[in-house]
């Protein structure tokens, strides 16, 4: 696969959005699994995110595998290749973007929160979460309400119970 067909600079994917009021990024904190990837490139696309941010260690990167979990739709949305998570997540809060990570013990419930700025959603690895470090660089730490009998949900489903969230409140659903 050609690198330069897959992935887009920031910089080039925050100058298209810059018109936007309420862009969406959603950043994948070290996902190994390439179905998880694939599933999240596809809701993110269904529910109207504008890229996809991903570390270029210790991430599953675009390959065959995400491109059939992802139905296709890797080709659909802006995949940003970034270096230190960290650095990426500061140079956007500089711009007014607020981080929201999920995490299965997050303090605030996903449907208490109204997404009403540039917004950036990251979830973490499926075996050790989102990094200590990430964490505290995150405005929240979303939580989503479900049955007791059920301990956590996938990464991928986490993060598509989200985006519909936030499409539902931009009005784009």
């Amino acid at each position: 696969l050609d690198d330069k067909m897959l992935y887009t600079s920031l910089e080039e994917v925050i100058s298209v959005v810059s018109g936007k009021d309420r862009p969406l990024f959603v950043l994948l904190d070290e996902l190994q699994d390439p179905h998880n990837v694939g599933a999240i490139i596809r809701s993110a696309v269904a529910f109207g995110a504008d890229a996809i941010l991903m570390p270029e260690h210790d991430q599953t990167q675009i390959t065959g595998t995400v491109i059939k979990s992802s139905a296709g739709t890797s080709f659909a949305i802006p995949i940003v290749r970034i270096g230190n998570i960290n650095t990426t997540l500061l140079k956007l809060k500089e711009k007014g973007y607020w981080a929201y990570a999920l995490t299965g013990d997050g303090d605030t419930s996903l449907p208490s929160v109204t997404f009403d700025t540039p917004t950036i959603i990251v979830i973490g690895s499926e075996g050790s979460g989102i990094a200590k470090k990430t964490l505290e660089h995150c405005d929240f730490r979303l939580s989503i309400p479900i049955a007791p009998d059920c301990e956590s949900l996938n990464a991928s489903n986490a993060v598509a119970v989200t985006l519909y969230e936030w499409g539902k409140q931009q009005n784009i659903l």
